[in-house]
């Protein structure tokens, strides 16, 4: 799988996760990108998706790229206007709706749970991790960076034609 199928296909699942949760899925171009996408204050959540590059694995053999490609999922929501704004981050938000922590957790584990085409994908995400997002100048945004590696395999240009 090249980047774009990589990224299409996870975009495609998240889709229907992130209209049942009513929020906005979006696709970053680069990592600022990313970062803009996420300090813009959405109506409620929103989930931003980013490929962020790829690492070759394979040391030697055939000219096939063995890669670990990593994906970054941006997850951040309008916490609204409540007596104790610290508490947003763990509580349901106005109107019932999932907290930002509950909201990382869900994608996490749908996420995780996504099966990618066999072949040419090792099939599962790999978790790598959180973190807070924040901005280059040390803003910080309410949101979290979700960190996840899947390894692809290219075709030789031979085979390609």
């Amino acid at each position: 799988m090249n980047p774009d199928e990589l990224l299409q296909f996870l975009h495609d699942d998240l889709a229907v996760f992130v209209k049942e949760q009513r929020g906005t899925l979006s696709v970053a171009a680069d990592p600022y990108h990313f970062l803009e996408l996420l300090a813009e204050a959405p109506s409620g959540w929103r989930l931003v998706l980013a490929w962020n590059g790829d690492e070759n694995q394979a040391t030697d053999g055939p000219p096939v790229a063995i890669n670990r490609n990593e994906l970054h999922i941006g997850v951040t929501c309008n916490l609204g206007l409540t007596a104790k704004p610290g508490e947003a981050i763990m509580k349901k938000r106005p109107g019932g709706a999932p907290s930002l922590l509950k909201l990382v957790q869900l994608t996490r584990e749908r996420v995780r749970t996504l099966v990618f085409p066999a072949g040419t994908t090792s099939e599962r995400a790999m978790y790598l991790g959180a973190d807070p997002a924040i901005l280059p100048d040390g803003t910080p945004l309410k949101g979290f960076r979700l960190r996840f590696s899947i390894t692809t395999a290219d075709e030789p240009a031979s085979a390609r034609g």
